[in-house]
């Protein structure tokens, strides 16, 4: 499964004094929002080194579950970030 790299973007919402919402609110929300995207990338990479052919499933544990979740968990963190950024500013 290959994927391509996600990188972190840059937003309007940083461009502009908004009402209510500190700068430094914004800085740690883009932050976080790095982590996502790192995180992201690190679990498509170990997501595509799995041989799909030979792992075994389990659903108490399994390496493959334990990726997928955190994939799951990081992706939606970073998309949540797209969103919440883009409805600030653009």
């Amino acid at each position: 499964m290959p994927w391509d790299d996600l990188a972190p973007r840059q937003f309007p919402a940083f461009e502009q004094e908004l009402d209510g919402i500190s700068k430094q609110t914004m800085e740690d929300h883009y932050k976080l929002y790095e982590g996502y995207v790192k995180k992201t990338n690190e679990c498509r990479k170990r997501l595509s080194e799995f041989d799909y052919a030979e792992i075994e499933g389990n659903q108490v544990f399994s390496d493959l579950r334990a990726v997928s979740v955190d994939y799951t968990f990081a992706l939606l963190g970073f998309k949540n970030h797209e969103l919440y950024f883009g409805h600030l500013g653009g």
